[in-house]
């Protein structure tokens, strides 16, 4: 039987030192090697009841048959999964399979009744784990490849008229500022412009959806921007974690004359560089992996929407 985990769910954890075995989920902080995610961690968690965080299990006995947690990103309306245990799924076990259905719906009905509207989860592409959370209605909304390595120097001239790699002698680079709180909206209409509509109707199709679904970009993070005649043209997010720069960029597509000056502004930067970069960004992937980047990965991210319950009958409409 699949649920919630209580007290006892937590204790008989601790007892058997579970769960074992491979997190099928891969949330971002995994992907960096920023964070690890450790048992001692989901058990304290588990403990402490926060309402911006839910686990479910299935046991059989002592033998734990399942389980998955989810968090709240950024905002209530935002939650990802973070870690998904179903040992023998790998082998297609039908049993595995069958837990593996009840509990990632079980996730998003409780982080729904949290007031979630989106449920995110990042896997392999070539995880079993896609065509079962499809079966539950998570949507895959875009793949994902990531690159790691030390960039070599980027060609920072550009003729804007013909793509990223080409040259113009007398271009010059647009400058870079750093992002301040008040840029929050211009950063949402950079992304409006740089992320193709289906995938926003998975993401966030608002200010508000966007903001919760933002992941954290934990400790020294720095952010800055291009800009021309007052709109945002150009972002780039760098986070470093032992020597290693996490980074991230949007940049409008009829502006590619601002990408140079971004990924020379990453560049910059000592050490590794590991980049998460969707399919719809083909182009920023191409240029790092012609810059000494490698490809170590695929992922897929995948996306449930839920139905937030309904607090008053006298509001409902203006609630759904």
């Amino acid at each position: 039987m699949t649920t919630r985990s209580r007290l006892s769910d937590t204790l008989k954890c601790m007892l058997v030192n579970a769960p074992g075995g491979v997190n099928l989920a891969v949330p971002t902080e995994v992907v960096h090697g920023s964070r690890p995610l450790r048992r001692s961690t989901l058990w304290r968690d588990s403990l402490s009841s926060r309402h911006s965080r839910t686990v479910v299990t299935e046991w059989d006995g002592l033998k734990l048959r399942g389980l998955v947690s989810a968090g709240m990103l950024n905002g209530p309306r935002a939650w990802r999964i973070d870690r998904l245990y179903l040992p023998g799924l790998d082998r297609a076990v039908e049993t595995a399979t069958s837990t593996g259905l009840e509990l990632l719906e079980a996730v998003a009905r409780a982080a729904g009744q949290q007031s979630a509207e989106r449920v995110f989860l990042r896997v392999p592409s070539d995880s079993p784990v896609v065509t079962l959370a499809q079966r539950t209605g998570y949507f895959a909304y875009y793949e994902e490849v990531h690159l790691r390595g030390r960039p070599e120097s980027i060609n920072l001239q550009i003729n804007p008229q013909v793509n990223p790699q080409g040259g113009h002698s007398g271009q010059e680079l647009p400058p870079l500022s750093p992002v301040n709180h008040e840029d929050e909206f211009a950063l949402f209409q950079l992304y409006c412009a740089a992320t193709p509509p289906q995938v926003r109707a998975g993401t966030g199709l608002t200010l508000d959806q966007w903001r919760d679904g933002q992941e954290g970009q934990g400790r020294n993070i720095t952010e800055e921007t291009t800009w021309d005649s007052g709109r945002m043209t150009g972002w780039l997010a760098l986070s470093v974690h032992e020597n290693v720069s996490s980074a991230r960029v949007l940049h409008r597509p009829d502006h590619p004359e601002v990408l140079p000056s971004l990924l020379a502004a990453a560049r910059g930067r000592p050490g590794e560089q590991s980049w998460l970069v969707p399919d719809y960004q083909e182009s920023i992937g191409t240029m790092l992996l012609r810059h000494g980047l490698r490809e170590i990965g695929r992922y897929t991210m995948l996306v449930k929407t839920v139905a937030v319950p309904v607090v008053s009958r006298e509001y409902s409409m203006a609630e759904a």
